[in-house]
């Protein structure tokens, strides 16, 4: 008898393995098309964010300079380009502060905007005025705004928007 009740009680709990396994299996492949359905769904609304940002930025008539957190140019616009007169692969890289300095050699812009005060603040700065002289003697007064791109404690990022007139 105890023998028999044994087997009884082996295969039942080999059942309930198998039913548990079975039920397992079931909500791992749930959990993976569910996984699948809305990766594609923000993946794709990822995507269409970043080409509308980026289509912004490419037809924008403003100078656009982006930094990472340390100040380091990440972003450099073709408006940025034509403007100040350097191939942005001059820049890229490079910290804010270093290309930005008023003075005119080589890989530097004549224009001194310190950005490192703005970006530890969080503040924007906007409307201020910087004058700028190309290499063909051409003087601009820019507008210049400074923005954070991330909410403080969260890396400080900025970017900034400088205008021509």
């Amino acid at each position: 008898m105890r023998q028999n009740d044994t087997c009884i009680a082996i295969q039942s709990t080999l059942d309930e393995c198998r039913s548990a396994a079975l039920s397992s299996i079931l909500f791992m492949g749930l959990a993976l098309v569910s996984g699948f359905i809305l990766s594609i769904y923000y993946g794709n609304k990822i995507i269409r964010e970043n080409t509308l940002f980026r289509l912004i930025l490419l037809t924008t008539r403003n100078a656009v300079v982006t930094t990472d957190s340390r100040g380091v140019i990440t972003y450099f616009n073709r408006v940025a380009e034509n403007l100040f007169d350097i191939p942005r692969r001059e820049v890229l890289g490079k910290h804010f502060d270093s290309v930005f300095t008023g003075k005119k050699e080589k890989g530097q812009i004549p224009l001194a905007f310190s950005l490192e005060s703005y970006m530890h603040s969080q503040i924007c700065a906007c409307s201020n005025e910087g004058c700028y002289t190309n290499g063909e003697g051409r003087h601009y007064v820019l507008s210049i705004d400074c923005l954070p791109l991330s909410p403080a404690g969260a890396g400080h990022r900025a970017t900034c928007l400088l205008q021509g007139t």
